[in-house]
C-alpha cells in the first residue's frame, strides 16, 4: 500500500499528501554506568541532526569509547547496538574538563553519521552506519511496547545510575578540595563533611533511591563551606604579589 501511495505521489496523481521519512526508533549513545543518552528521538523527520556535549569521568582520561544505540529503553543493555568507535588522543586533564561534542547526522538516504570531537584539543573520530540496520515494522512495534511495559523499572534503574554517578563525582571532587583547602575549615565543618560522607557511602550500597537522594543532598549542603574555601584560595592565588592598581 505504501509503495502504491508513493507511486501516486511521484506520478503527480496525488498532490495532497507529502511523504516524510522518519526515524522509527530513538538513537543515542551509552553513558557512564550503562545508561542511554538520546540524541535523536523516534519519529524525527529525516534528514536530521543533533549534537550533545559530554565529558570524561576519571582524571587524565585520554580516550572515550562511543557506543551507538537504537531503542526506547533507558539502559544500553536493553537497546540495539549499531556500532562502536574510539575517540583517542585526548590530552590528560582532570575529570569533567574535556568537552566532547557528539553529533548524530542522518542524511536523506538514511545513513547515520556519528562524529565525536574533543573541543579543547581538536581530536575527532567518526563512524558511518548504513541503513542495512533497518527493522521490520513488527520489530519496531515490539520494541516500543517493551519500553512502555518496562518504563517504571527502566526509569528506576536510570535514576539509580544517575544518582550513583553524581555521588561518585561529588565524593571525588570533595577529596581533592579537602587536600587543597581543607585546612581552612573549622572542626565542626570538617566533622559534618565526614559524617555526611559516611552516610552517603552507606546509601550508595543500598537500593533505597530516596535515601540516596537525601544523603546526596545532605553531603552537598555540608560541603558548601569547603566550596567557599576553594573560591577564596583561588582568589588568593590570583591576587598574590599584585597591587590594587593591577586588579
Amino acid at each position: 500500500m505504501g509503495a502504491a501511495v508513493q507511486a501516486s505521489i511521484l506520478s503527480g496523481e496525488m498532490r495532497q499528501i507529502l511523504r516524510l521519512d522518519v526515524t522509527p526508533l530513538s538513537l543515542g549513545i551509552e553513558t557512564m554506568g550503562g545508561a542511554v543518552s538520546r540524541l535523536i528521538a523516534r519519529n524525527s523527520t529525516i534528514p536530521a541532526q543533533a549534537t550533545e556535549h559530554f565529558t570524561t569521568f576519571v582524571d587524565n582520561q585520554t580516550g572515550v569509547d562511543i557506543h551507538v544505540l537504537q531503542g526506547e529503553r533507558e539502559l544500553a543493555r536493553d537497546c540495539r547496538s549499531l556500532g562502536k568507535f574510539k575517540l583517542g588522543g585526548i590530552p590528560p586533564m582532570p575529570a569533567g574538563l574535556p568537552k566532547i561534542a557528539v553529533t548524530f547526522t542522518i542524511d536523506a538516504n538514511g545513513i547515520l553519521h556519528v562524529a565525536a570531537r574533543e573541543e579543547r584539543s581538536g581530536q575527532e573520530a567518526s563512524i558511518d552506519i548504513q541503513p542495512s540496520h533497518g527493522l521490520s515494522r513488527d520489530e519496531v512495534e515490539r520494541m516500543i511496547k517493551e519500553s512502555v511495559a518496562s518504563a517504571r523499572e527502566d526509569f528506576a534503574a536510570r535514576r539509580r545510575i544517575d544518582l550513583r554517578n553524581k555521588a561518585e563525582a561529588n565524593l571525588r571532587h570533595t577529596e581533592k578540595a579537602l587536600a587543597r583547602a581543607g585546612g581552612q575549615l573549622t572542626d565542626v565543618e570538617r566533622s559534618q563533611i565526614e559524617t555526611t560522607r559516611a552516610s552517603l557511602l552507606a546509601a550508595m550500597g543500598a537500593e533505597d533511591l530516596d535515601r540516596l537522594q537525601k544523603s546526596l543532598d545532605e553531603f552537598d549542603a555540608a560541603t558548601y563551606p569547603l566550596a567557599e574555601a576553594m573560591v577564596n584560595a583561588a582568589v588568593r592565588e590570583k591576587l598574590v604579589h599584585k597591587k590594587a592598581s593591577d586588579v
